[in-house]
């Protein structure tokens, strides 16, 4: 219950004692894994499009979707984690993310799915 979720948040917030910044490696790992499997779902759709489509291009690009949705899934559980940090104690941390380049909008993951949706 409660007990549990306030452990939870002390843990959390113990190594941003005395104003450390979190790293923010994770979302940079995690955004470029999204870059990659948005491009990857781009080039196995592209594949369903040809006129002789290759053995299995439709399977591919299903799993190229299924690849895009966990990468995203990571990158806004990335960003959330970031973001309550920020909440707490670092208000300016959104500005330094997206400073880093680092940043994705909800727009841009989106667009990734193209017009098949999630």
């Amino acid at each position: 219950g409660g007990v549990n979720r306030y452990e939870e948040e002390l843990a959390f917030l113990r190594p941003h004692a005395g104003g450390k910044y979190p790293s923010l490696a994770p979302l940079h790992a995690a955004k470029e894994a999204w870059e990659g499997a948005a491009d990857a779902l781009v080039l196995a759709r592209s594949a369903t499009k040809l006129r002789k489509p290759p053995p299995g291009a439709a399977e591919k690009a299903e799993e190229a979707l299924a690849s895009v949705q966990e990468a995203a899934a990571a990158l806004r559980a990335e960003r959330a984690a970031l973001d309550e940090v920020a909440e707490l104690h670092f208000p300016e941390l959104p500005l330094r993310i997206r400073a880093a380049g680092f940043d994705v909008s909800e727009e841009e993951i989106a667009e990734a799915f193209g017009a098949e949706g999630l």
